[in-house]
């Protein structure tokens, strides 16, 4: 079922950019994906600002992951 959606909240994906800190070639490839909801409306992209701060929440932070403390101890002789 479709969502009603206010159009004066609609922000588009480089404004959106602006404020995140994001690319807006990198927002437009979420969107194209699907991993960030938005719509398409003739060539532009547009979101809702929440739904931009509910993809930053949940995406992984950049970066190499933190290794943890502990060391595996060699085993046998």
């Amino acid at each position: 079922m479709a969502e009603l959606v206010d159009p004066n909240l609609l922000v588009s994906l480089a404004d959106a950019a602006k404020d995140s800190g994001l690319h807006p070639k990198y927002l437009c490839s979420l969107a194209a994906k699907g991993k960030l909801k938005a719509w398409r409306i003739g060539n532009m992209w547009v979101t809702l600002p929440e739904y931009v701060e509910d993809y930053m929440k949940s995406r992984k932070p950049p970066g190499r992951p933190v290794r943890s403390k502990t060391r595996r101890r060699k085993t046998g002789t």
